[in-house]
């Protein structure tokens, strides 16, 4: 009922032009941000409803028709992924290369788990290792500690190691990932549209994806975002335009995330502690 009623909506809207912009003027929006022929909504409009009832909402996305979370799930283990390919070796440790992008991530995530568990196992005796190798030191964070270290002056310094390394994010389910490579590349197809000039129209919604209520932060997040097929649909099906490098860094910086993002692979991937 509600495809039909949204059909019916959208032939008016249509009709009634932009001051009548309702669900049809959407559906024309929504052509222009994916890419998809306006001929084609008609027959589609009802099987590419979204579950949520909204249009633009995070699970909406890429293809009329099907489940975007199945889409991206999908899309997250497929092997044979341009940018996983390359990001080439892992120095002496092994080889990202033939693995999907949630291979990747799920590999960067474990070794940045395995090494902030590793530190904060070793968080007094990485401080002293910091010190100047001398009995008479008199340290300004926690005072005179020649003669050893006291209990108050250890939970001073773990405190201080929290204060400045917080817990990395978990690792997400297929699902989970799917929902947040959605949410950032809804964001970016929002904000394109606004860099083309249709920034007037309050039903876009919000393209800073911090803003949205489900957001995770995490740039490996924002990398599998990158990585994913989706991100190349569209007018931006070419290997220089991805969504996520035409939309603006304002409010929400893509690619310096995705940079900032590939050193975490390079650093945790397959991460173990040196003897």
């Amino acid at each position: 009922m509600q495809g039909v009623q949204a059909l019916a909506t959208a032939l008016g809207g249509i009709a009634a032009g932009i001051g009548g912009l309702g669900i049809g003027g959407g559906l024309l929006l929504a052509g222009l941000m994916w890419g998809r022929d306006l001929q084609e909504l008609a027959a589609q409009i009802i099987d590419f409803w979204p579950e949520s009832g909204k249009l633009f909402s995070p699970e909406w996305i890429a293809n009329f028709g099907d489940n975007p979370i199945d889409i991206l799930g999908d899309n997250s283990t497929e092997t044979g992924n341009q940018e996983v390919e390359e990001l080439g070796p892992i120095a002496n440790v092994g080889s990202l290369e033939g693995r999907s992008y949630y291979d990747v991530y799920s590999i960067a995530c474990s070794g940045r788990a395995a090494a902030w568990t590793h530190n904060k196992n070793n968080i007094i005796n990485n401080w002293l290792l910091r010190q100047p190798p001398t009995n008479n030191l008199i340290s300004p964070l926690v005072g005179d500690y020649s003669q050893g270290l006291t209990e108050n002056q250890k939970t001073i310094i773990r405190a201080e190691w929290y204060k400045y390394n917080p817990q990395p994010p978990p690792i997400l389910t297929v699902d989970e990932l799917g929902h947040q490579t959605s949410l950032r590349l809804t964001c970016a197809r929002r904000n394109t549209t606004r860099l083309l000039g249709i920034n007037w129209i309050p039903f876009l919604g919000e393209d800073d994806p911090r803003r949205v209520e489900t957001y995770k932060s995490d740039k490996l997040l924002d990398w599998c975002a990158w990585a994913d097929p989706e991100a190349w649909h569209g007018d931006y099906g070419d290997e220089e335009h991805n969504v996520l490098k035409v939309a603006s860094p304002t409010p929400y910086n893509y690619v310096r995330r995705k940079n900032d993002a590939k050193i975490i692979i390079s650093e945790y991937s397959f991460w173990a502690a040196t003897p």
